[in-house]
């Protein structure tokens, strides 16, 4: 709390798909290695993620742009909305769950939003890990996962244009969906049955 910028920016980064390849082969785990050569070959800013345990809990730390202070004010009521109305809704098999931010910290001029972390990446992410990464691929061709994805997200994206006020329209389309994801092996982690494949669970942030 005295310190949130220097305390933040000294955690792990958080280890996504899209980095996994990459630390590996450089063998670097925290920001203060990373170049901005580095930066540029991976094509985005992996310290704005960083990882934090807390009480044997899991949480996120996002750094923002102060300016979108006042859209994460309109995106944690939106959320709450949401959460009180979609308890006990199942969208091709999957739970929903909202995850909103917890809290909100301001220091040196930076914004960083703390979340619980939840056991999943962002949709976008494993569509392009399930299409692009050499090992998921052909799974991804026979069993037809992105697929499952989509259409999870999309009955979803129906479902709360249906559930909220019209004028929610443009706040929704800023929400983002985390599909689950089993960080040790990247892999999608989905059930499969004789009726097909699907999600347990897809989480609203």
């Amino acid at each position: 709390m005295k310190e949130p910028t220097f305390f933040i920016e000294d955690l792990p980064l958080y280890r996504r798909p899209y980095l996994f390849p990459w630390i590996e082969e450089k063998g670097i785990d925290r920001s203060l290695h990373l170049r901005i050569s580095d930066l540029m070959e991976l094509g985005f800013d992996p310290t704005r993620l960083r990882a934090f345990r807390h009480q044997e809990e899991d949480y996120i730390f996002e750094r923002i742009s102060l300016s979108l202070l006042p859209s994460i004010e309109k995106l944690r009521n939106l959320l709450k909305k949401i959460s009180g109305q979609i308890s006990g809704i199942r969208f091709c098999h999957a739970a929903a769950s909202v995850n909103p931010p917890l809290a909100v910290f301001l220091d040196r001029g930076n914004g960083y939003i703390l979340r619980k972390k939840v056991g999943g990446v962002h949709s976008e992410e494993a569509l392009d890990q399930l299409r692009g990464a050499p090992h998921l691929k052909e799974m991804n061709r026979a069993a037809g996962i992105d697929r499952t994805v989509v259409s999870t997200v999309n009955e979803v994206n129906l479902w709360l244009r249906k559930a909220l006020s019209p004028k929610a329209g443009r706040e929704i389309e800023d929400l983002t969906f985390f599909v689950p994801w089993d960080f040790e092996n990247n892999m999608p982690k989905v059930t499969v049955d004789v009726s097909g494949v699907f999600l347990d669970t897809l989480w609203i942030a």
